[in-house]
């Protein structure tokens, strides 16, 4: 089990707590920071639905928009499926 992490003055966080490996730098286990990434997504995604059919209720329409939108997605990343034979693969960071 792993030890749980506290706050507050003489208390030991998690990093702390497990030692580095042996002939290990402490500095290479820190974890990188991160940079803040912010979307509005439900601002896109209401706009791409009155442009695509449902402002009017026309819900085939979305359906088929959708999908060539997923289809050109997996075409870009090498996610097709080829002569129907399915590959499992693996999706790596970029």
């Amino acid at each position: 089990t792993l030890p749980a992490m506290a706050t507050g003055d003489g208390d030991v966080s998690m990093a702390e707590a497990v030692p580095p490996l042996e002939g290990e730098d402490p500095a290479v286990n820190e974890p990188e920071e991160m940079p803040e990434l912010s979307l509005d997504i439900l601002d896109i995604i209401k706009t791409a639905q009155s442009q695509h059919g449902l402002r009017h209720g026309d819900y085939g329409r979305y359906r088929q928009y959708c999908s060539r939108r997923l289809q050109r997605l997996r075409k870009s990343v090498g996610f097709t499926h080829g002569k129907g034979r399915y590959a499992k693969r693996l999706l790596e960071p970029a």
